[in-house]
């Protein structure tokens, strides 16, 4: 059985988990600019939105290295 502070330990955790994947979901919709609302947002799947982020990360490197605007 756990005790209290294991409790607080995973509830803290899952409290950490929910604050990065409200932040993720915030960036996705940020560079989607309009295009995928919150609600399609919430939806994508964990592989979905590691896709997502790997192109954005992607253009944004691609932007630095040739100066052009992000689009």
């Amino acid at each position: 059985m756990t005790d209290g502070g294991d409790i607080a330990e995973l509830l803290h955790e899952m409290h950490v988990e929910q604050r990065e994947l409200r932040m993720l979901i915030a960036q996705i919709m940020w560079h989607m600019r309009g295009s995928l609302s919150r609600q399609e947002a919430w939806t994508l799947s964990a592989e979905e939105r590691k896709d997502i982020i790997r192109l954005i990360d992607e253009r944004r490197e691609a932007t630095e290295k040739t100066g052009l605007p992000l689009m």
